[in-house]
Parts: C-alpha cells; sequence; structure tokens
C-alpha cells in the first residue's frame, strides 16, 4: 500500500470550495446588517433633527394648536403662521402662511401632533414601525394685557 500522507487534489479543491462559501455568505451577512442598522441610524438622526428645529420654531411663537385629527400643528409667530403636516406619500412638511412648503422629514409612516396650546407632544412612527416622542412647553406667548400700539 502506499504511504497516504498529504493532501490530493481533489480534497484540496473540496476545502478551498467550503471556505470560498463561507466567506461569501460572511460577506453578504455583513452587508445586510450595516445597511439594515445603518439606515435605521439615519432616521433617528433625521428625526431628532426635525424634533429641534421644531423646538426653535416653538419656542419663537406665540401660540400653537394641532387640529382636531392631530395630523396638523400650528404655530403662530408674528404675523406668521407655520404649519407642519403630516401628508403622504410618508412625509411631514413645513408650511410658512399657506405659501409652499418645504419638506422637513421623510419615511414616516405617520406622524401625530397634539397640543393644548401650553405643551406639545409629536409622536413620529417610521417606515419600519419605530416610535420616535418629543414633548416640549411654550414658553413665549402672547400678551393679553397689553394695550395696541397707536
Amino acid at each position: 500500500m502506499r504511504n497516504q500522507n498529504g493532501f490530493t487534489l481533489l480534497s484540496m479543491m473540496i476545502a478551498l470550495s467550503i471556505l470560498l462559501i463561507i466567506v461569501g455568505l460572511m460577506v453578504a451577512v455583513t452587508q445586510f446588517m450595516t445597511n439594515r442598522f445603518e439606515s435605521r441610524l439615519d432616521t433617528q438622526k433625521e428625526t431628532r433633527i426635525f424634533f429641534v428645529q421644531t423646538a426653535t420654531e416653538l419656542h419663537l411663537s406665540q401660540t400653537v394648536s394641532s387640529s382636531s385629527d392631530h395630523r396638523s400643528l400650528i404655530l403662530k409667530k408674528g404675523t406668521e403662521t407655520i404649519t407642519y403636516k403630516s401628508v403622504s406619500p410618508g412625509r411631514v412638511i413645513r408650511q410658512v402662511s399657506g405659501q409652499g412648503y418645504e419638506i422637513v422629514l421623510q419615511h414616516v409612516k405617520n406622524a401625530f401632533f397634539q397640543s393644548d396650546g401650553t405643551y406639545v407632544s409629536i409622536q413620529v412612527i417610521d417606515e419600519a414601525n419605530h416610535s420616535y416622542y418629543w414633548d416640549d412647553r411654550l414658553y413665549v406667548k402672547e400678551n393679553v394685557n397689553a394695550k395696541p400700539s397707536p
């Protein structure tokens, strides 16, 4: 009988094929996981920026209210009326005095606005059904006792 030490060409090809399959699967899984978590981080960042911008605008407003269906938030800022609306397909827009609009948030399944005149609560649900909440308080109010200027 011959000495069977070492590898044959066939066993080397089988081992190399198995190694390539494992490496290919690892690359595919890594790419999938990276894309999945990266898109969620982008959505979180965009939502956080939306909340910060809305808070800044809220703190400069005199009055705040929400629609009865909780799909829009109305801010009075001087002579301007600023409206945030949840519109389809999956967007939240900002409109100033009914003129045009800018998209402030995308990839949104739903957005709900609630206000009692002093407190504001916003809930955003993204396309992956993750919920984001934000609550704040109106600091500047119209002075109802002020006399009109002549």
